[in-house]
C-alpha cells in the first residue's frame, strides 16, 4: 500500500500525498499496535530468574545429584574402614526319600550315635556371618581420602556449574532487558519520524518546501517501521529464551534495571587474579579434582599388598523350618597375596595414574591461564563501562542536535536530509547505548563467575 501511494505521489502532485501520509500513518500504528501487545507479559527479577533456573537447568540438576552421589560415597567407604559386613541366611529344603541328616550330628565318638539319627523328610539351616578386612594394604584408608576428595571435588563442581548457570541466566536476562530498550528506541523513531511527516506536510502545503521532503520522511517512516518489526521479533524470541532458562515453555520479560552508570571495580587487576586463584569456582573444583585423582592411585596401589580378613559364624541346624537342634559357632583368618591377575592391577593402576596426569594438566592450563581469563573480564568491564559514559554523553548531543535542526527546519533555515541526518544520528546513539550497557553488565557477570563473588548487589535481591 504504501508503495502505491508513493507512485500516486510521483506522478500526480501533491494531493494523493496526503493519501500516501495517512497510508504510512496507519501502518506505524499497526506496528505500534503489535508492540504493545506485550505488554501484559508477567515479569521477572534477575535474582528470581537466577533461584528459578538454578532448580531447573539440567548441568546444575545434575551436578547436585553428584553432590549426593559422592557423599553417599564417603559414607560407604567409612563403614568399610569401621564395620564389618553382616550377612544372615538359611536354606530349608525337602527331601524324598527320607534320609539321614548327618548335619544335627552332634560331635561325639560314640559308635551308636549315628544308628540313633532318625530317617527326616526335611533339612533346615541357618547362619549369620560377620566379615571384617583386618587390611588390605591401606586401601580402605586410600578409598575413604579419595571419597572425601571426591566429595569436595563434586561441592566444587556444583558451586562452578551454579556460577556458569548464573551466567548464562544473566546473559538471557539482559539481553531481554536491551531488548526492551532497544524496542523503546525503535518506537520513539517511529512516532519522532510520524511528527516528521506531519511537520513537512504542513511545509509542503503552504509553498515552503518542496514535495520530496514528504517523500523522504515517508521512506525514513518505511525504514523506522522495518527496524520496528524485526525488534520486536526479537523480543519476542529472547523472551522465550529467558522462559526456557527459568523452566517456562512460555515469553516473559524481564523487570526493568537500574540505568546508573556502571560502578569503579574496588580492586586491580593484578588483585582480580589472586582472588579468582583463591575463591574461583573453576581453580578449585580443579584443585579437588587433583587430589581426588591422586587418592585414587595410592587405593589402586594397594592391591599389589595382601589382604588379612576376619570372620565369625554362627550356624544352626535341624529338620524343622527353624533350625534349633544343633548349634555352631566358626571363626576364621584368612590370608591372601595375590600374585598374579592377569595384569588387572597393573591396568588400573595405569589408568588411575592416567586420570592424575589429566587432572593435574587441567588444573595447571586453568592456573596459567587465570591471569589471561580474568584481565580479560576485568578490562573488558572497564572498557564497556567508560564506552557506555561516553554513550551516555553521545545520545544528550544527538537529542540536542535534533531538536536544533528540527527548529531550524521548520524555519526554513535547514533541508529535511540534515534533519532525518539528525533523527538517524540520536537513534544510533541510543542503540550503542543501549549495548554498551548490556556489554557493561555481561562483563561483570563474567567477572564476579571467575571470582566466585558477587562484586554488585544482584537486581531484585531481598
Amino acid at each position: 500500500m504504501l508503495t502505491t501511494a508513493l507512485l500516486l505521489v510521483t506522478l500526480q502532485g501533491a494531493a494523493p500525498a496526503a493519501g500516501a501520509d495517512t497510508g504510512a500513518v496507519t501502518a506505524a500504528s499497526g506496528v505500534a499496535a503489535r508492540g504493545r501487545a506485550d505488554d501484559s507479559l508477567p515479569t521477572i527479577s534477575l535474582a528470581e530468574a537466577v533461584r528459578r533456573s538454578n532448580h531447573v537447568d539440567p548441568s546444575a540438576v545434575a551436578a547436585r545429584g553428584l553432590v549426593g552421589t559422592t557423599a553417599w560415597g564417603r559414607r560407604a567407604a567409612l563403614a568399610a574402614l569401621v564395620t564389618p559386613t553382616v550377612s544372615v541366611g538359611g536354606d530349608y529344603t525337602s527331601v524324598t526319600p527320607k534320609t539321614f541328616n548327618f548335619a544335627v550330628l552332634p560331635p561325639t565318638t560314640n559308635a551308636n550315635a549315628f544308628r540313633a539319627l532318625p530317617l527326616s523328610s526335611h533339612t533346615s539351616d541357618a547362619n549369620v556371618t560377620a566379615t571384617y578386612t583386618a587390611f588390605n594394604g591401606g586401601q580402605n584408608i586410600s578409598r575413604l581420602r579419595a571419597a572425601r576428595f571426591n566429595e569436595a571435588s563434586a561441592a566444587a563442581n556444583d558451586d562452578a556449574v551454579r556460577s556458569s548457570s548464573r551466567v548464562a541466566t544473566e546473559t538471557a536476562y539482559y539481553t531481554v532487558i536491551a531488548d526492551q530498550e532497544l524496542l523503546r528506541v525503535a518506537e520513539e523513531r517511529v512516532r519522532n519520524t510520524l511528527q516528521q511527516l506531519t511537520v513537512s506536510r504542513a511545509r509542503v502545503a503552504s509553498g515552503a518546501a518542496v514535495e520530496t521532503d514528504s517523500l523522504q520522511v515517508v521512506l525514513q517512516l518505511n525504514t523506522a517501521q522495518v527496524a520496528l518489526l524485526r525488534q520486536q521479533a526479537a523480543t519476542r524470541v529472547d523472551r522465550l529464551a529467558l522462559g526456557r532458562r527459568v523452566g517456562l515453555s512460555a515469553p516473559i520479560a524481564a523487570q526493568p534495571v537500574d540505568t546508573l552508570p556502571p560502578p569503579e571495580l574496588p580492586f586491580t587487576a593484578d588483585q582480580a587474579v589472586s582472588q579468582a586463584l583463591q575463591t574461583g569456582p573453576s581453580y578449585i573444583r580443579a584443585r579437588a579434582g587433583e587430589r581426588a585423582a591422586g587418592a585414587a592411585v595410592a587405593a589402586q596401589t594397594g592391591g599389589f599388598l595382601p589382604t588379612v580378613t576376619l570372620s565369625a559364624s554362627r550356624l544352626a541346624y535341624g529338620d524343622q523350618a527353624f533350625a534349633n537342634q544343633l548349634y555352631r559357632n566358626q571363626f576364621a583368618i584368612g590370608v591372601s597375596f595375590p600374585i598374579l591377575d592377569q595384569g588387572q592391577r597393573e591396568y588400573a593402576v595405569a589408568v588411575a595414574n592416567a586420570s592424575l596426569d589429566s587432572a593435574r594438566a587441567v588444573r595447571a592450563d586453568l592456573e596459567r591461564g587465570a591471569r589471561q581469563e580474568v584481565t580479560n573480564a576485568y578490562e573488558a568491564y572497564n572498557t564497556a563501562r567508560a564506552t557506555a559514559a561516553l554513550q551516555q554523553t553521545g545520545v544528550a548531543v544527538a537529542h540536542e542536535n535534533l531538536r536544533v535542526e528540527t527548529l531550524r527546519y521548520q524555519a526554513g533555515t535547514e533541508n529535511i536530509l540534515n534533519l532525518l541526518t539528525a533523527q538517524l544520528s540520536l537513534t544510533e546513539a541510543e542503540s550503542d547505548l543501549v549495548n554498551a550497557r548490556k556489554t557493561a553488565r555481561l562483563a561483570l557477570a563474567t567477572l564476579q563467575a571467575l571470582l566466585g563473588k558477587q562484586l554488585v548487589p544482584e537486581e531484585g535481591a531481598p
